[in-house]
């Protein structure tokens, strides 16, 4: 009766509201679909064409005939709702059962309706009956050069289109063409290169879509043809990984980069490994993109590094690069040395054992924490941090820990005198993610270093040693609690409310964990500029009160810190 109804029915409206009880019956899988879907179907198309569909694609009636026209070619499924889940591992026999189905239009008129929904997908705002008739004419694995070239105006709507929504429904179904449709190998290349061509597009929320489909064709294509397509993915991908502006472009290009390495068989990637370590041993450009794929490498194939020494000379390698950065000193050339560190703290997790005792490298590391980049510095202090958070300071020579610590003498002084220099600069430089690293470190190194003060000396002093800080070097020798102390009390002297508040918060930690043995002898080198700075901020009260000006709350909050950290040394060691 509802077939009825739209055959012979003028009028829109009831045409309109008989599809629309079509839709609900439809995907019930009735046994009379069927029967009445050849001339229900050429009774849709008939209506598109008269609608006027290429020039009025916002009508209701033209959006009806769509999703009518998509249940028709999905009987017995809803690829309007539920396609999206059809995953692409499915039986075979399956799959084939439901596309032999007939099919509700003939191929001329399948010629038709595939060339107003090419205009359709490219002109209308409501893309989502268009699409997904689409999918449903795909699901049917229709074969047509007409469908062929419909797919590859998807492609490009998968990048170009400014909807989201639209660019990933387009992205999935170009990914089910691929996966179920049969191609030649020249047109198969066309589509990969197209593909990955695409990741270069202007806008970026286009490129993130071109990465999202590079990342489904890595993961669902068959091995052995991804590989036979792997060199095409994985130079641009390394070019988009180096070069993109966008942050989150970079990532996703690591993301698909990672896919891709996890995929391949040993022999392609000692390829690709082979390729980044030719661009390590040149110079410039070439040299920073081998160390952020070294990194990439490291994320992904945990196992191919673990062959043979591949693990120790990756490690040389970024230690190398390291030395190299780090001599220049100078800002604009900290990427060397940020991508060998990022590469490093990477590879310390997998290889804590054999990273733990390459005392060269750690120096290195440690050498970083001066280093004038903030992001270098940052790295730097994490890696100190994470390795320290591993021993036990009062206990970790006895246990034969792993560490340069016990290799290195005087590192561990090069690390305090480190961490004093990052906490020791100016207020505009200070970074409270830094602070948080240099304060758990030094806590840390100030238990070591009053347990075993030996570890502070190297064994042999060099003329430059000896000449670096050379007024101080009586009391280092000494007493490197001493000296770290005094160090500290003298950093916070100087105003500057962040620089202080470093401070101070370092005092209070030493107080948590430090216990009396170590603090007591120094009371007096924290309690000095504590003081200060309360008597400071009273005198600026009382200033504040005479021109009738209310004290700042920065200056209350410095001034209830210097108290509490004051209370907090009373209560460990006592009045």
């Amino acid at each position: 009766m509802l077939t009825t109804c739209v055959n012979v029915s003028r009028d829109n409206d009831v045409v309109l509201l008989s599809l629309r009880c079509l839709g609900v019956l439809l995907r019930t899988n009735l046994p009379s679909v069927p029967s009445c879907a050849k001339t229900l179907g050429t009774k849709t198309l008939d209506l598109l064409t008269s609608a006027g569909s290429l020039s009025n694609l916002h009508h209701e009636l033209t959006l009806g005939c769509f999703r009518t026209l998509a249940l028709l070619f999905g009987m017995g499924k809803s690829f309007i709702e539920g396609e999206s889940n059809r995953t692409i591992d499915k039986s075979e026999q399956e799959f084939t059962s439901f596309s032999s189905k007939p099919m509700p239009l003939d191929s001329e008129q399948m010629e038709v309706l595939i060339s107003m929904l090419k205009v359709a997908i490219v002109d209308s705002d409501s893309h989502n009956a268009t699409l997904g008739l689409v999918k449903a004419i795909a699901s049917r694995r229709f074969i047509s050069p007409e469908f062929y070239d419909l797919m590859e105006t998807l492609l490009q709507l998968s990048v170009r289109s400014q909807k989201q929504t639209v660019r990933q429904q387009c992205s999935v179904i170009f990914m089910q063409y691929l996966i179920d449709y049969p191609m030649a190998k020249q047109r198969l290349e066309g589509h990969m290169k197209q593909i990955i061509l695409n990741v270069k597009y202007e806008y970026e929320d286009g490129r993130l879509s071109a990465l999202g489909l590079v990342n489904a064709v890595i993961d669902k294509l068959p091995t052995s043809l991804l590989e036979d397509h792997a060199q095409l993915f994985f130079l641009p991908l390394v070019l988009q990984l180096v070069n993109d502006d966008s942050k989150d472009c970079r990532e996703a290009a690591a993301k698909s980069l990672s896919r891709l390495l996890n995929r391949v068989s040993i022999d392609v990637l000692q390829s690709f490994y082979d390729y980044t370590v030719r661009w390590s041993e040149s110079s410039g450009p070439l040299q920073q993109t081998s160390l952020q794929v070294f990194g990439v490498f490291v994320d992904a194939r945990v196992d191919f590094l673990k062959r043979g020494n591949m693990a120790v000379e990756l490690i040389e390698r970024m230690q190398m690069h390291l030395s190299r950065s780090s001599s220049d000193g100078q800002v604009d050339d900290w990427e060397g040395a940020y991508f060998s560190l990022v590469c490093l703290e990477k590879v310390a997790v997998p290889f804590d054992t054999i990273f733990a005792k390459q005392s060269d490298v750690w120096m290195e590391i440690v050498k970083s924490l001066c280093h004038p980049h903030p992001w270098v510095k940052q790295v730097s202090s994490r890696m100190v941090a994470a390795h320290l958070s591993t021993l036990d300071p009062a206990t970790f020579p006895d246990n034969s820990e792993c560490t340069f610590l016990l290799e290195r003498h005087g590192a561990l002084f090069e690390i305090a005198k480190n961490l004093c220099s990052l906490l020791n600069v100016d207020e505009s430089e200070q970074n409270e993610d830094l602070t948080k690293c240099a304060i758990k470190s030094l806590t840390w190194a100030i238990q070591a270093m009053h347990e075993y003060p030996h570890l502070c000396f190297a064994n042999e002093s060099s003329g430059e040693e000896e000449s670096e800080e050379e007024g101080r070097s009586d009391v280092r020798k000494k007493n490197p609690v001493g000296w770290l102390m005094t160090r500290l009390s003298n950093i916070a002297k100087p105003k500057g409310d962040k620089r202080r508040e470093a401070i101070y918060k370092c005092f209070a930690a030493f107080a948590t964990y430090g216990g009396p043995s170590i603090l007591s002898p120094y009371l007096e080198l924290m309690l000095e500029p504590l003081h200060r700075s309360i008597v400071e901020t009273a005198n600026k009260a009382v200033y504040n009160t005479n021109k009738s000006r209310r004290p700042a709350d920065p200056v209350e909050e410095k001034a209830d810190l210097a108290k509490d950290v004051m209370q907090l040394l009373e209560e460990s060691c006592g009045t």
